[in-house]
């Protein structure tokens, strides 16, 4: 009888710990999803004000990516961290700036927006791609990678004199 006892003790001993193991594990991952969602604020994101002109921010960066959205839009919100962390990666390469359709509803309807999130790439001042609904950070990254080589070229001619003919 008592090695029955014994054996039924370390499988409950056994199905414990693997219960816990278990608990610890389900926390850790909503902790790192909770922190992915988690805006951290970038100093090369702006959140377009209401007198303020969207036009004044197509410029001063090789790139500018400027995402239409809403706090009531759960993609929308899900796609803030990501342009964030974005921002951050390509200092004085790419600004973004973040449009709230509801406060900005008549540029929204100007530049066409139908559906949000609605991420828009601009390249001197000019639309050139866009992208519609959330995208992870990958997704960003591929989209995103050609136009981030090309001003990166653009840029270091720039700095270094060259592209541009002096007469």
């Amino acid at each position: 009888m008592t090695t029955k006892k014994s054996i039924l003790f370390r499988a409950v001993r056994i199905l414990v710990i693997t219960a816990v193991a278990f608990a610890v594990i389900v926390v850790v991952q909503l902790h790192r999803q909770k922190a992915a969602r988690e805006v951290v604020p970038s100093a090369h994101v702006v959140e377009l004000a209401e007198d303020a002109n969207l036009d004044d921010l197509l410029t001063g960066t090789p790139l500018v990516l400027v995402s239409y959205g809403g706090e009531a839009c759960g993609h929308c919100r899900a796609l803030k961290p990501n342009l964030h962390r974005l921002a951050d990666a390509l200092p004085g390469t790419m600004r973004v700036v973040l449009v709230d359709t509801d406060t900005h509803r008549a540029l929204a309807r100007e530049s066409g927006v139908e559906a949000i999130p609605d991420t828009r790439l601009y390249v001197g001042g000019k639309s050139t791609d866009r992208r519609l609904g959330y995208q992870d950070d990958n997704a960003l990254k591929e989209w995103l990678r050609p136009h981030i080589a090309a001003a990166a070229f653009i840029h270091t001619d720039d700095h270094h004199g060259h592209g541009h003919e002096h007469h």
